[in-house]
């Protein structure tokens, strides 16, 4: 017998009594539980490693979002003032974008003054986005 065929015939052997091992084990009803049971909490520990991922993701897009508000107090006070105004009542948001006068879409407020916050122009999003990348 070759090296290859003494290693085929010693995998082949170690296969067949896992193969036995498994049957008996599958017939045991005590064994069939505790699997039944095991892989559950694999499945829930593999959830809560995926959600926990997800929760670290968004801790860092808020310390990004909270980074930019303490870098520039001036615009987080104005969005705040706008949002607590358009919330009661005091500033009505349109429907329409004041450029293109599109309803469709997400209707965000531009402040072009941030020392004014209640002096805004209301933009669609896409309009918005243009507004900002254009030079001043």
């Amino acid at each position: 017998m070759t090296d290859d065929e003494k290693a085929r015939a010693k995998y082949e052997k170690k296969l067949a009594r896992m193969r036995e091992r498994y049957h008996q084990k599958k017939s045991d009803k005590q064994w069939f539980e505790r699997e039944r049971i095991r892989k559950r909490v694999q499945k829930r520990i593999s959830r809560l490693r995926d959600l926990s991922k997800a929760r670290a993701e968004e801790r860092v897009k808020y310390r990004k979002r909270t980074i930019t508000y303490k870098a520039d107090p001036t615009k987080n006070n104005a969005r705040l003032s706008l949002n607590y105004s358009v919330r009661h009542g005091l500033i009505k948001k349109p429907k329409k974008c004041s450029v293109c006068k599109n309803a469709l879409g997400r209707i965000e407020a531009h402040h072009k003054d941030y020392s004014k916050p209640l002096e805004v122009v209301w933009l669609c999003s896409v309009c918005h986005g243009k507004k900002h990348r254009m030079p001043n």
